[in-house]
């Protein structure tokens, strides 16, 4: 199964705009079901036109799913973390058409494609999730648990694990996406100067990482994740996350709904320093942005932080 993870900044995606992202790509997989968090809806409705224009209608939205027989497409967060993400689970590669448009969403941070499998054991550190499986593990090096006072599996060691982090997940997966609002995590030279990958330096301020196959040989693999989260900092940054994220109380980013003097229904202010997302304490600049309500800018303006 490969999975993509597409993340964003908290509220940046709104119900009418994951309909749309819906309705208007190929999503590698034919949607037969459409679940969403509402009372009654929860088991699911028949895939159509129809059940789409209601799921624009369903605001606040926290979580909603399209689901085939070999694929899903799911909007959600990371429980307990700022952060919004599309995720998304096909047989093959992805179609990359719908992770181009989602990044120019305001509020898009980082987009990664992987093996869902191999990261979920990666990262599985419950001893009972190997006895639900029945897969070994007395062989795997343990820990101890303070939270539920027992032994895990220690995960600190595997180069393809996933770890919660603010507005996206740290994870060395084939291929990234890095927006410019993930170099509030990320140092961006260190991104650009990997030496590991094929990096691309976009004119939108994206920077793409091809990092390997996944059909490479799988030692090949850790040794690419290994030297990727190593230039990185991963290892520094697991630990230092939920800090980071306290500090997310000085935004990058601000979003408001509501009806605004040039005719959006969303208004977002973005603020900037060096060109480069920045804490509104120490901005520069600011721009604010319009949005209808299928997320086309209407409106934008920038201005001078005296």
């Amino acid at each position: 199964m490969v999975l993509t993870y597409v993340c964003f900044l908290p509220g940046s995606l709104n119900a009418a705009l994951f309909a749309d992202l819906v309705a208007n790509h190929h999503l590698g997989f034919a949607p037969t079901q459409l679940r969403t968090d509402r009372p009654g809806r929860s088991g699911g409705v028949k895939y159509s036109a129809k059940a789409l224009d209601r799921l624009r209608s369903l605001e606040p939205l926290a979580w909603a799913t399209v689901e085939g027989s070999d694929g899903s497409l799911s909007l959600s967060g990371i429980a307990g973390w700022p952060a919004q993400v599309i995720v998304w689970k096909t047989e093959r590669w992805p179609p990359e058409e719908l992770i181009e448009t989602a990044a120019t969403v305001p509020g898009f941070v980082a987009t990664m494609i992987g093996d869902g499998d191999d990261v979920f054991w990666q990262s599985a550190d419950q001893i009972n999730t190997y006895q639900v499986y029945d897969r070994p593990w007395r062989h795997l090096p343990t820990v101890w648990d303070d939270v539920f006072g027992r032994e895990k599996i220690d995960v600190s060691n595997n180069p393809g694990r996933q770890a919660p982090a603010p507005g996206m997940w740290l994870w060395a997966a084939a291929k990234l996406w890095f927006g410019p609002q993930s170099f509030r995590l990320l140092d961006r030279d260190r991104v650009v100067g990997l030496s590991v990958g094929n990096v691309t330096v976009r004119p939108d301020g994206i920077v793409t990482i091809a990092l390997f196959d996944l059909d490479d040989d799988i030692d090949r693999i850790r040794d690419v994740q290994r030297r990727f989260r190593a230039a990185l900092d991963y290892d520094g940054l697991e630990p230092r996350a939920r800090q980071l994220a306290a500090e997310s109380t000085d935004p990058t980013f601000e979003l408001e709904t509501g009806t605004f003097e040039h005719g959006g229904v969303r208004r977002i202010t973005e603020w900037f320093r060096n060109d480069l997302p920045a804490p509104r304490s120490i901005a520069t600049t600011r721009r604010c942005s319009e949005l209808d309500e299928h997320g086309t800018i209407i409106w934008q303006e920038t201005s001078t932080i005296a």
